[in-house]
């Protein structure tokens, strides 16, 4: 028997067709043939992961195109050449690559999930998930807290020049007070009865703008009940009411009020206030927005003390709470590698805590709390 002989015979092995005494002939010619021997212990391991495949469950879908196959095969292998008597050993090469390079691949997956800890940290690092997939995603384990600043949009006086008439309409005193909270500018709330001749005064020095022109830091809001509650009634109309920023009552003023009058009125409230103009408003937010853009660029030291100065200069609400948010979340932050550099030195481990505190120090730089951690490495085991 010659070499494409038993490729033949080993064919008919494997489908169970194999007489005695060819089966007698064959195993003569492998042992003395190294070469089909090769190909017959590839062919053997070849057919034994198929048997064992064999056995697994079929995936749902798969028979039923299978069964279309037969329909397809005439019209798909219609052209197709016969085969060279030569080709058989290149199916069972073939065959036996893919089956190995398949083991190959089993066996790495098994070998990283129960191998040794180095091959495990060793795939680890190389940024590709076991199987050769896509690299796996990166996971900051101290991520900065988002900073959120209130919007500006539509708000009296955030756009530095106040309001064409500088008068708007309320519906009463408590929406003013609410209003006064999220507003750039104070409020001058005027109360006022349509029928009174003082009434009538004070709204057209209002609206002459004498008092307006003079002071350009406030916003004045009408409302035209014949009377108000404010813990006590109020016989005097008109009547102003001046809120600061944050919502405070700073100033009543009762009667008629002529544009004189109401000048110096506004302006002793101003000076009594110290509220910041619309131009002095815009600068503390442009200020807040710089320390939130520097914390997001992770220099804390510039952000903490743009934002600082904001809160201890401002008597605006809004401004002091922006300033603050930006604070918090420095903190936050900080507070979290703290506490991280900390469970190091307990858990025993100084050098990984050594060289933890050294990244801090350097990242913290102008922080109140840069004192507080340069003591605790210093206080860490010599090496």
């Amino acid at each position: 028997m010659n070499c494409e002989g038993a490729q033949v015979a080993w064919a008919r092995r494997l489908r169970r067709a194999l007489g005695a005494d060819e089966a007698a002939d064959l195993d003569r010619h492998v042992g003395t043939c190294p070469a089909c021997r090769a190909d017959v212990e590839e062919a053997e391991t070849a057919w034994r992961v198929a048997r064992h495949e064999e056995e697994r469950p079929v995936p749902a879908g798969v028979r039923e195109r299978a069964l279309r196959v037969p329909d397809e095969a005439p019209r798909i292998g219609a052209s197709v050449p016969a085969r060279p008597s030569g080709t058989l050993r290149r199916i069972a090469w073939t065959a036996a690559a893919c089956l190995l390079a398949a083991a190959a691949v089993g066996g790495a997956l098994a070998t990283y999930h129960r191998g040794p800890g180095w091959l495990r940290g060793l795939l680890g690092r190389s940024g590709t998930s076991p199987g050769g997939g896509e690299e796996a995603p990166t996971h900051d384990p101290f991520p900065l807290p988002e900073v959120a600043l209130h919007s500006l949009d539509g708000w009296p006086g955030a756009g530095g020049a106040p309001p064409a008439d500088r008068i708007a309409w309320m519906s009463d005193l408590d929406a003013a007070r609410e209003f006064s909270r999220y507003s750039a500018l104070p409020i001058l709330y005027f109360v006022c009865d349509e029928g009174s001749a003082a009434s009538r005064q004070t709204e057209e020095s209002l609206r002459e703008g004498a008092a307006v022109r003079a002071s350009r830091d406030f916003l004045c809001v009408r409302h035209t009940p014949a009377e108000y509650r404010l813990g006590l009634r109020l016989h005097a109309i008109p009547t102003f009411f001046i809120f600061e920023p944050d919502g405070d009552l700073l100033y009543i003023s009762s009667g008629a009020v002529d544009a004189g009058t109401l000048q110096g009125t506004l302006l002793a409230a101003r000076q009594l206030g110290q509220f910041p103009t619309g131009a002095r408003f815009l600068d503390l937010r442009r200020r807040i927005e710089e320390a939130r853009g520097l914390y997001v660029q992770k220099r804390f030291g510039e952000a903490h003390a743009r934002a600082r100065d904001v809160v201890e200069g401002s008597g605006t609400a809004l401004l002091r709470q922006d300033a603050g948010a930006v604070l918090a979340a420095i903190d936050a932050y900080v507070r979290s590698k703290h506490a991280f550099a900390r469970s190091l030195v307990a858990n025993g481990e100084n050098e990984r805590a050594r060289a933890f505190y050294a990244a801090i120090l350097k990242e913290f730089g102008g922080l109140p709390i840069h004192a507080e951690l340069r003591a605790e490495m210093e206080a860490l085991p010599p090496e």
